[in-house]
């Protein structure tokens, strides 16, 4: 198998391994119940590492596109190429919020990661939990036992 591969592109080379072989199942240079190369062999064709192909027929697993049969190999899966996820869904793109490197203030960080918290379908990484409901109840009445001189942005403290 020939697949040609741009060392210097910033696609990841398991990416390109996955869109070579989807291009040729697509076209129908490979079949349905074909064998595809072994991953060493593969491997060592193309000077990569061995892992490397691995990630690829696990993603190309993952879209349906091929199949894994113990002790046997991988082979072209015998699903309708049409039926098939032929564009990679591996790894979707995301929305991932990061600090610009720099100044920045405790509140300049936590900000954002509770405002995204609020968002549904939103997994929060950023190491810091969920304020309580009432935060802007709490904060007032601190701020009223204290004498000292404190400044609070306002809108941390608008209601809910």
């Amino acid at each position: 198998m020939n697949i040609l591969l741009e060392r210097q592109s910033r696609k990841p080379i398991y990416l390109q391994i996955h869109d070579r072989i989807s291009r040729l199942i697509k076209s129908g240079a490979l079949k349905s119940g074909d064998r595809l190369p072994s991953i060493r062999s593969l491997a060592e064709s193309l000077q990569v590492n061995k892992l490397t192909i691995i990630e690829a027929y696990n993603v190309l697993e993952a879209d349906g596109i091929v199949s894994a049969r113990q002790g046997s190999g991988y082979f072209v899966s015998s699903v309708s190429l049409k039926s098939a996820n032929l564009e990679s869904t591996f790894a979707p793109a995301q929305n991932v919020i990061i600090t610009k490197p720099g100044k920045c203030s405790f509140y300049e960080m936590y900000t954002p990661l509770v405002q995204a918290q609020t968002q549904p379908g939103m997994i929060n990484f950023g190491g810091y939990p969920r304020p309580p409901k009432d935060i802007n109840i709490i904060a007032r009445r601190a701020l009223r036992q204290d004498d000292t001189d404190f400044s609070f942005p306002t809108r941390c403290l608008k209601d809910s």
